[in-house]
């Protein structure tokens, strides 16, 4: 291949040539290795045609560059408090991919594409709990949960226990749902069970959900679509519904005659959002809408075409197909389902299962206790005026890892750097969130300096940032 012509490059500083041999560069007592230069020409330019002339002339460019970043660690530049502020930001920037549990998070995206295949049919039972104490809340769930398991219909203890709104109407049904539509412990049940299967009393949202899976279907996508919205709510006088009743029969009339769709939404809908847009709602999947208004908009068979008027709760809607997308195939869906992932709660997981297996790998232990932190550590953190200075001089060992101990002093400065100016609030909650906080920032921190000895593509990444901002 043509990147072999690098080695035969002759320069005045120390370039050696031999093809045997590593090492491409000396300066002073430091050297460059043909490695280095290799990774980061073909990373740049991975077309390994290149000619003998573009080698010569990217050599000579990453040459020049060494010597400018060993001048400026030779002047101090690399000690500067502004460097270092500096470097340490892409540092801990740049290792947070590296921090992440792989294989759990990998095993998390698989579960949401395998999910994400299907939809199902739930009825629920609500019961809210209010806190501290859930202890009644709990104990009404749990006898709804009992009388099911002893045979009662569903729908019978919906009525008598839901504190659902509409429990007495709708009996507990919620129709179909997709990925992501709900708390992840009640998606759990949800997608791992079948049908006729119901729930124990599951703690969600500040509330005790009962669930019941009624239906499985394949996934049908997502639809694109946009709608004239007439609002008129259930109950509403009789001369509201004539007046909402010609209205639909007008725009009805134009549309037949072949007035855009888009013109009608801008003068007559009553969601003033989407009107601005032409009725446009964007890309939904099923549970996103109103039961009556998604089965409308998944039956329109060709983009373009429309129907309406379709009746809902709150009103009278015309709706237009603009877009249908399927489901694609898990490596054409990885990436999304991925970046999805990393926003929703379930990705604390990934992270709490990342620092299981730091504090495992440096053999973390708890050796003493904070207790003494509720009591001198006063209100004023509340007002960012707390000191460091009352623990001065403890060492008394709180927590040690690898060959590290962890004090008194440390945790104190740490509370002192981060308090913020906050309505005050229980202490021993307080120190507990920012002992657990802390804990998490000085292990991974600990892990961040190490990972150019365990990361070969961290270590080779993190040098070519900290040779840059040199």
């Amino acid at each position: 291949m043509k990147k072999i012509a690098l080695l035969l490059i002759m320069t005045t500083i120390g370039l050696n040539y031999c093809f045997s041999q590593e090492v491409l560069l000396t300066i002073d007592d430091k050297s460059i290795t043909r490695d280095e230069f290799e990774r980061i020409y073909l990373k740049n330019k991975p077309d390994v045609t290149s000619t003998a002339q573009e080698i010569d002339e990217n050599l000579e460019f990453f040459i020049n560059f060494k010597l400018k970043v060993f001048e400026a660690e030779r002047l101090g530049y690399d000690t500067t408090a502004s460097f270092i502020s500096e470097y340490n930001k892409y540092l801990f920037q740049l290792a947070e991919p590296y921090l992440v549990d792989k294989e759990y998070e990998e095993f998390l995206i698989k579960q949401a594409y395998e999910r994400s295949l299907k939809e199902v049919r739930v009825s629920y039972i609500l019961v809210r709990a209010n806190l501290p104490d859930t202890t009644k809340g709990y104990e009404k769930a749990n006898e709804a949960y009992e009388k099911i398991k002893k045979g009662a219909n569903f729908e019978d203890v919906v009525v008598e226990y839901s504190e659902a709104r509409t429990a007495k109407t709708d009996l507990g049904d919620a129709w179909f749902t997709t990925l992501y539509s709900m708390p992840p412990e009640l998606e759990n049940f949800t997608f791992e069970n079948k049908i006729g299967d119901f729930s124990k009393p599951i703690w969600a949202n500040g509330a005790y959900f009962i669930l019941k899976i009624t239906d499985v279907r394949p996934a049908v996508g997502k639809v694109q679509a946009s709608h004239i919205y007439i609002r008129l709510p259930q109950n509403s006088p009789e001369a509201d519904s004539l007046k909402a009743v010609e209205l639909c029969n007008n725009i009805s009339k134009e549309l037949e005659t072949g007035t855009a769709f888009e013109e009608l939404a801008k003068k007559y809908s009553d969601d003033k959002f989407s009107a601005e847009k032409g009725g446009d709602l964007g890309w939904f999947s099923s549970g996103k809408m109103l039961r009556e208004f998604e089965e409308a908009a998944y039956a329109i068979k060709n983009i373009g075409d429309f129907v309406g008027p379709i009746r809902t709760p709150v009103g009278f809607h015309f709706i237009k197909l603009t877009g249908r997308e399927s489901i694609g195939s898990f490596d054409k869906e990885y990436q999304r389902i991925k970046d999805e992932i990393q926003k929703k709660p379930i990705y604390e997981t990934v992270k709490t299962r990342t620092l299981e297996n730091i504090k495992k790998e440096y053999n973390f232990k708890i050796v003493g206790n904070i207790e003494e932190f509720y009591t001198k550590v006063d209100t004023s953190v509340f007002k960012e005026k707390w000191s460091a200075d009352i623990f001065k001089n403890d060492n008394k060992l709180i927590a040690t890892y690898a060959d590290q101990k962890i004090t008194n002093y440390d945790f104190a400065l740490y509370i002192e750097s981060t308090q913020k100016i906050a309505k005050a609030r229980k202490m021993n909650e307080y120190i507990d969130e920012k002992f657990n906080s802390f804990i998490e920032i000085t292990l991974k921190n600990y892990e961040i300096k190490r990972l150019p000895e365990k990361n070969e593509a961290f270590k080779y990444l993190i040098q070519e940032y900290h040779d840059g901002l040199l």
